[in-house]
């Protein structure tokens, strides 16, 4: 961390896509001990600055890194799914970050492998947590699995699905742009002969 820079940090990146840098956790269980909260702080300036939007992904728990990396972020997305013990563990974790001073502002809920038959009710669940559902992301096993079986990127097993759909509307939405419409059917048939 002392020899930090912007060449650094750039070998330690993952390159996924032209637009999208993957920046993984430590390996073993040592290293990631190790890192201490300036540390985060250093290395989410500098990402910051080589990078248009930031997002980390946390950890349930509550600790002196994750609260660092909420401090230093724009918005914070609560994911669950409307399940009973998801929702208690909602309504936990968002009681104790208002109770640190993060803003109903700040803070947005998104509901993944959503199923409108699920245990819990999107208004039940809205009602119980109490911040409305920004973006639910629908449960299609079928697709996400062969995603994650294969290896291969969702739009590749199978680019027109409502998981799909619903992710590119979340990022829109994140990066406040217009998601990008969907061809039909037909558009597809006849793009991929021309």
């Amino acid at each position: 961390i002392d020899r930090l820079d912007a060449q650094l940090l750039s070998s330690c990146m993952h390159t996924v896509t032209a637009r999208l840098n993957l920046l993984a956790a430590p390996h073993d269980l040592e290293s990631a001990m190790a890192i201490s909260a300036a540390d985060i702080d250093k290395v989410l300036t500098l990402v910051r600055t080589q990078h248009e939007q930031v997002l980390v992904d946390l950890p349930r728990n509550l600790n002196a890194l994750s609260l660092k990396v909420l401090d230093m972020a724009d918005v914070v997305y609560v994911v669950m799914h409307n399940h009973t013990p998801d929702v208690r563990d909602a309504q936990r974790l968002i009681g104790m970050l208002r109770s640190l001073g993060y803003s109903d502002d700040k803070l947005r809920l998104l509901v993944n492998r959503y199923d409108p038959d699920g245990w819990v009710s999107l208004s039940e669940l809205e009602k119980a947590v109490g911040l409305k559902a920004c973006q639910t992301i629908p449960d299609q096993p079928q697709w996400v699995g062969e995603a994650m079986h294969t290896g291969q990127a969702l739009s590749l097993v199978h680019d027109h699905n409502a998981v799909l759909q619903a992710l590119r509307e979340a990022t829109s939405a994140l990066l406040d742009t217009r998601p990008q419409k969907s061809r039909s059917w037909m558009q597809r048939w006849i793009g991929k002969a021309a």
